[in-house]
């Protein structure tokens, strides 16, 4: 098991219990290591300072006491953000109907790049409706080939604006 599994599994339950998602954890090995953890509030709102704050307590205690990291290292809480990364099948079946960015590790249709509407996921595989000209409309990639995506921020930007429009 990884050690960014094995801290993923130390800290889920007790973020969960304060109302908290684990979306992407990253031990960075430097000269001054660092772990990074990303988190979002499972209903959804924005994460606030005082929200990063008080997961960081908790991780904190918890990583203390199971003391996966053997070595100095420093410890940034943060939000996953409004283009937040996608990390397993769930948040592309979460996000489906979203626009999002996808890098490959291999090219499709000649590109390793794509950015368009996700159409479906299940664990074999994304669909995306592509906006880049020249390639497929809809292109099918193997799960196993995405080397990250993530949420495009335009899009999200404008849904945000579009919602608050909405309710004024």
């Amino acid at each position: 098991m990884s050690i960014n599994a094995k801290i993923q599994n130390i800290i889920e339950a007790p973020l969960s219990s304060l109302g908290f998602g684990v979306v992407q954890v990253k031990f960075i090995e430097h000269a001054q290591p660092k772990l990074e953890i990303l988190i979002e509030r499972l209903d959804f709102v924005p994460v606030t300072v005082e929200d990063c704050m008080k997961a960081n307590r908790t991780i904190s205690t918890h990583l203390d006491v199971e003391d996966p990291i053997h070595k100095a290292y420093t410890l940034e809480v943060s939000s996953a953000g409004i283009d937040r990364p996608l990390i397993g099948i769930k948040d592309y079946v979460r996000f489906v109907g979203y626009k999002i960015n996808i890098q490959t590790l291999v090219p499709f249709e000649g590109s390793k790049k794509f950015k368009g509407i996700l159409e479906s996921a299940n664990e074999t595989h994304v669909v995306i409706k592509s906006e880049i000209p020249m390639l497929e409309n809809v292109v099918e990639i193997p799960f196993d080939e995405i080397q990250k995506a993530k949420l495009d921020l335009d899009y999200m930007i404008e849904l945000k604006m579009r919602e608050r429009k909405e309710q004024k």
